[in-house]
């Protein structure tokens, strides 16, 4: 589930599978997701990030805590390095009862497909 288009409400209509056409599995609002989570580690994150994203590592013992103290009532987008973890991700939130996440792919395409700058701490 990759956004693909550099239009944020175009993208977050059109998501698609990560490096496929597929539709994505999670629900489509139509707007961007209300809150990006990077899910790579803390010292990826400080080295470049999207502006305002939350940084809930995928490979912590704690990703099962932290993702259950967010609201599962707004809509998600994740991202990583490359997407492979961001679908791990994505996979383990919808389990979790998440009905709006989506996978952003890989850090630069979700900064596109999204409009915001990639910043460090």
């Amino acid at each position: 589930m990759l956004f693909r288009s550099l239009s944020i409400a175009t993208a977050a209509a059109t998501l698609g599978a990560c490096g496929s056409e597929e539709p994505s599995s999670g629900a489509t609002t139509g707007a961007a997701p209300s809150v990006i989570i990077d899910v790579r580690t803390p010292e990826e994150f400080a080295e470049g990030h999207i502006e305002g994203a939350l940084n809930i590592d995928v490979s912590s013992d704690s990703f099962g805590e932290s993702i259950a103290a967010l609201d599962m009532s707004d809509s998600y987008g994740v991202y990583c390095r490359s997407g492979n973890r961001s679908a791990q991700a994505v996979a383990r939130m919808e389990a979790a009862g998440f009905t709006d996440v989506h996978d952003l792919g890989g850090l630069k395409d979700a900064a596109t497909a999204l409009g915001r700058e990639i910043v460090t701490d």
